[in-house]
């Protein structure tokens, strides 16, 4: 390919000669002769040097910096990201794209999709866990992916499940991608160390929606903000009490949750392992999107009936007759849904383990301690992925608004033994923040860790 063919898909225009070009990166180690080089970072009189003499024929960047071989944009993300969609616009031919979106209960809806879509189609699942395709689990750093990561894994799939973040919609991550079904599951106070204000989160969700003017979109009735219905031409409320479909009778019973489903002209009990009354909203949404993709409700009843808990999502393990709940609560919603339901169905005496992410919204720690001495009797604090901050200034201010019983134990291994030590004392525990990740990244470096395995070397 020439140049201009390139700079005209992108709408930039270059004084250069027409040449051929070999190579389009952002990667300086990716360097030849003619090659198009998308700078994400600051250009410098020094480094411009180095990546002309690399062989560099044009630089693209966000740079101040005037030469013949360099285009300065807006937004280097969004220019590359439009590049990479108009490469590789082919493997989005014939697919359908399912998103799922809001503060919580993503991944447990976009992981019940996967599981129930790929026994039908060949299907892949980017989210906070992975990327899940063909019995093959990929790691990813982000739950939406970028878009090198997606069509670096996109193949002959006719599903795409997506988790849609809010920062990566700021990121351009999903630039121009259209998704034929989108779920908003609910929208609470969260990212807002990237957003700063409830109500650019709030934005950032209704941008999803209203970029996606044509897809079919399933809002949970916990969404009470109305605007979000006046975004999307064809969207539908999903919930307990619906008219197509409605959920009810709901308890939490041998270790099962069991609820009632009613359709137009059938019936249902259900009984599954995805704990948590909670989770019948996120049910209710798979019953949405599965109904829209015309599957039968006895498949989608028989699914739900015989899924196993998904993996860090209210793991209900026992110890000396004691109820360990391990789950990956992150964000003040999801902490106040799992206290509330651990609380009226397993445990009232509660010792909680949990901690705070660093680099993150602050103001969570104080949510999240204030919760915690609500409904615990007693909590350890430890590491969740401090990253680049101090782990006891993490620690000392979730401990400072602690008005229970407390201490710090900062080795998150450590701090699981010990309270599996003390559960004589406490009717269950309740471990909090790490779900199924076996890492804790700690000043860049990710060090083996696994709660539900720590737990199972202890009680073994």
């Amino acid at each position: 390919m020439h140049l201009n063919t390139v700079l005209n898909k992108l709408g930039l225009v270059s004084l250069l000669q027409n040449k051929k070009i070999d190579i389009v990166t952002r990667k300086f180690e990716d360097i030849r002769s003619n090659t198009i080089y998308f700078a994400f970072e600051e250009i410098t009189k020094k480094n411009f040097e180095q990546i002309r003499n690399k062989g560099a024929y044009l630089i693209i960047g966000e740079s101040s910096f005037l030469n013949n071989h360099y285009i300065k944009v807006d937004s280097i993300k969004k220019i590359y990201q439009k590049y990479l969609l108009w490469k590789n616009k082919y493997k989005l031919m014939g697919k359908c794209f399912i998103g799922v979106t809001g503060t919580s209960g993503k991944s447990t809806i976009s992981t019940l999709l996967y599981r129930f879509l790929s026994k039908k189609r060949k299907t892949i699942y980017f989210g906070t866990d992975g990327i899940y395709t063909d019995n093959q689990v990929f790691t990813t750093l982000n739950t939406t992916p970028s878009m090198e990561e997606l069509f670096m894994h996109l193949n002959n799939q006719h599903y795409v499940i997506m988790e849609i973040s809010s920062i990566s919609f700021f990121e351009y991550r999903l630039y121009d991608i259209k998704f034929d079904y989108l779920l908003l599951t609910n929208v609470f106070e969260d990212h807002l160390d990237y957003h700063k204000t409830k109500e650019e989160y709030i934005a950032s969700k209704m941008l999803i929606l209203s970029t996606n003017y044509n897809a079919k979109t399933f809002i949970s009735r916990d969404v009470t903000d109305k605007r979000f219905l006046r975004l999307n031409h064809n969207t539908t409320y999903y919930g307990f009490d619906e008219n197509k479909i409605k959920f009810f009778n709901i308890i939490e019973h041998e270790n099962k949750l069991q609820f009632d489903v009613e359709t137009y002209s059938d019936y249902y009990h259900i009984s599954t392992s995805i704990l948590g009354k909670y989770n019948v909203m996120n049910i209710a949404g798979v019953f949405s999107i599965l109904r829209a993709l015309n599957y039968k409700m006895d498949d989608i009843i028989d699914f739900i009936t015989k899924t196993d808990p998904i993996k860090g999502r209210y793991n209900l393990l026992y110890y000396k007759n004691k109820p360990l709940i391990i789950d990956y609560c992150h964000t003040t919603s999801s902490y106040f849904a799992m206290f509330n339901d651990v609380k009226n169905n397993y445990a009232s005496k509660l010792l909680v383990i949990f901690g705070a992410g660093g680099n993150r919204q602050e103001s969570k720690r104080v949510e999240y301690s204030n919760l915690v001495s609500k409904y615990a009797s007693y909590a350890i604090i430890t590491n969740d992925n401090p990253r680049d901050e101090d782990e006891m200034k993490i620690a000392l201010m979730l401990k400072d608004n602690l008005t229970i019983p407390n201490e710090i134990i900062l080795n998150r291994h450590d701090a699981i033994e010990k309270a599996l030590s003390m559960i004589n004392d406490f009717d269950g525990l309740l471990i909090l923040g790490k779900g199924p990740e076996n890492y804790i990244n700690i000043k860049g470096k990710l060090f083996h860790h696994s709660d539900i395995d720590t737990i199972k070397e202890y009680i073994r």
